[in-house]
């Protein structure tokens, strides 16, 4: 059991519907058939979204969910802790 923790585009999502972003990254987990969760971090100055992507062993959809929920559960701690809530 491994998992990758990485980038899911180049940056941030551009404003609007009309286009989400250059795939670019998901594209090999895509093809590879492999599980890919990708994970909000917050929110930038523009307001959007930035995220990461947890990418799991393939057959493995479990093990990637529990990581990412892992990864989930640390930010929204470490997020809490920093506004003081903690």
């Amino acid at each position: 059991m491994m998992s990758i923790v990485t980038i899911p585009a180049t940056g941030e999502a551009p404003r609007g519907f009309d286009y989400t972003g250059d795939a670019i990254f998901c594209e090999i987990w895509t093809l590879c058939g492999v599980p890919a969760i990708t994970i909000l971090t917050g929110w930038s100055a523009n307001e959007l979204p930035p995220k990461f992507q947890v990418i799991g062993s393939y057959g493995d959809d479990g093990h990637t969910l529990r990581v990412a929920h892992w990864h989930e559960t640390e930010l929204k701690r470490s997020s809490s802790k920093s506004r003081g809530n903690g």
